[in-house]
Order: C-alpha cells, then sequence, then structure tokens
C-alpha cells in the first residue's frame, strides 16, 4: 500500500500565537484510518499546496515559509525553498517543479530547487494541474478567463482565452484532453461546471449551479472507477463518472473535510 498525507488548515488565524494550540498542519496514514502527526512544518502553519513527487518524495507550499519537501512520504520535512512571497499552487512534471505565484508561474528544477528570478508565464493563477496528456503537460487558469496549457513542464505555455474565469481546473485522467473549469461565483451568469474536449479550446457548460465551489479528480483504485467530486457551498455533492460529460446528485454532506490539499505516494 501506499501512503496518504494530508495538509489541514490551522483552527485560528494563520500566524501563530505563542503558547495556542493548533491542528497539525500535515498528517500521514498508511491505511486512511490511523494518522500520526508529520515533523518539520511549524505548528499553526497554512499549507496552501501538497503533491506528489517521484518516489516516496512530497512537496508543500506553506505560506510565509516558501516550499517544504519530505523524501520519506510525508513523516519528516525541511525547507527546499525559502520564500515569503504565497505560493498557490505546485505541479511536478518530469523533472521540474513548477510554483504558482501572484506574479505568475516560475520553475524550478526538483533535484536542485531554487526561487526563479523570473515567471515562465506572467499571469495570476489560482489553479495549476497535470494533464494527462503527456507526462510533461500542465494547465492553469487565467485571471481574466479561460486556461493555459503547457507541454515542456511550465516553460512555454498556450494561452486560451475564454469568457469564464475559473476558479479550479480538473484534468480527468482517463480522458486525455478532456478539462473541467469551476466558477463558484453565484452572481455571475457563468457559475457551475464547464468541460473542454480540447485541451481548454472550446467550452460548454456540463453543470449550471451557484456556489460549486470546491472540485476533486479522484484516480482509481483497485476495483474503484475514476471519478469527478464537485461540493455545492461543502453540502451538496455531485459526482461524474464519464470524465465530467454527465453529473449526478448523490449525497449531502455536513461540510467539507478540513484537508486543505492532499497527495498520495505509490505503493
Amino acid at each position: 500500500h501506499g501512503t496518504y498525507v494530508a495538509a489541514t488548515l490551522p483552527d485560528t488565524a494563520s500566524t501563530p500565537t505563542p503558547g495556542a494550540s493548533y491542528a497539525p498542519p500535515v498528517q500521514v496514514s498508511t491505511d486512511g484510518r490511523t494518522w500520526t502527526v508529520a515533523a518539520g512544518i511549524p505548528a499553526g502553519a497554512t499549507v496552501t499546496a501538497l503533491v506528489q513527487g517521484s518516489r516516496k518524495t512530497v512537496w508543500a507550499a506553506v505560506l510565509g515559509s516558501g516550499v517544504f519537501r519530505s523524501t520519506d512520504e510525508g513523516r519528516h520535512w525541511s525547507v527546499a525553498i525559502p520564500a515569503r512571497i504565497p505560493i498557490t499552487a505546485l505541479a511536478v512534471a518530469g523533472d521540474n517543479l513548477v510554483l504558482a505565484t501572484d506574479s505568475g508561474i516560475l520553475v524550478t528544477g526538483t533535484s536542485s530547487p531554487s526561487m526563479p528570478a523570473l515567471p515562465q508565464l506572467a499571469a495570476t493563477v489560482d489553479d495549476l494541474e497535470l494533464s494527462p496528456r503527456c507526462a510533461a503537460c500542465l494547465v492553469a487558469t487565467l485571471p481574466h478567463g479561460g486556461v493555459a496549457t503547457s507541454d515542456n513542464g511550465g516553460v512555454s505555455w498556450k494561452r486560451n482565452p475564454f469568457r469564464v474565469t475559473f476558479e479550479s481546473v480538473a484534468a480527468p485522467a482517463d480522458v486525455p484532453g478532456a478539462l473541467i473549469g469551476m466558477s463558484p461565483s453565484p452572481s455571475k451568469r457563468s457559475q457551475g461546471l464547464w468541460r473542454s474536449t480540447d485541451n481548454g479550446v472550446t467550452w460548454r457548460r456540463v453543470l449550471s449551479a451557484p456556489l460549486v465551489d470546491h472540485l476533486y479528480d479522484v484516480p482509481a483504485h483497485g476495483s474503484q472507477p475514476a471519478e469527478l467530486l464537485a461540493f455545492q457551498w461543502g453540502i451538496q455533492v455531485y459526482s461524474s463518472g464519464d470524465g465530467g460529460r454527465t453529473w449526478q446528485r448523490v449525497a449531502k454532506a455536513g461540510g467539507v473535510p478540513a484537508g486543505a490539499a492532499m497527495a498520495a505516494t505509490p505503493a
């Protein structure tokens, strides 16, 4: 079995207060039921992104501290890139570590990571995801609508503008070229989920609902097929088993889990 690594939001403000009690920022489990607190990330820290690297390596972006790395499946962590700028998303594409920041997308190497001086894509990005089209393929949301795609690990990008601004994007592993964009704003007519089958060039709406504010791509596991999950205001849950083409209301939840991000190392 592999190992699950989960990052949790702090109970109070993101600025640690001496003597205060905080939820552990990162926890590790081998069965998804029993969890152990990871070492190395300060108590009260806010983990904004968590991604699996190669073998037993996991990367985490920590607000105000930079990027941390674990080489033992998330059990122990150390600073890999000290940085005070907010890092909103991470991705590992081949030998590249790709960082999304307010100034744009930055690319560095996974073997000797450092903070690059200039962005490869000069645009504020809310979400950054691997694309199953190739091992070095990436997709990122654009601040004024649409997405940008990269086929070389984030070194160069192609912009695909669209009238809808997506807060999050998913790339279903079982449908190469398909993308799901999330527009949660209740005040805009574009609210809901949108789907592209040509890598973000054209889009059509597949779920019209307000406040769909969390989108998860759940990979296949054993006999369980891959699926997409969308949460409407953390209460109503929608599911898609066909790469986002159709959606079904499946349950009501008591709230979105406390985990801000999750990664899983291979078995």
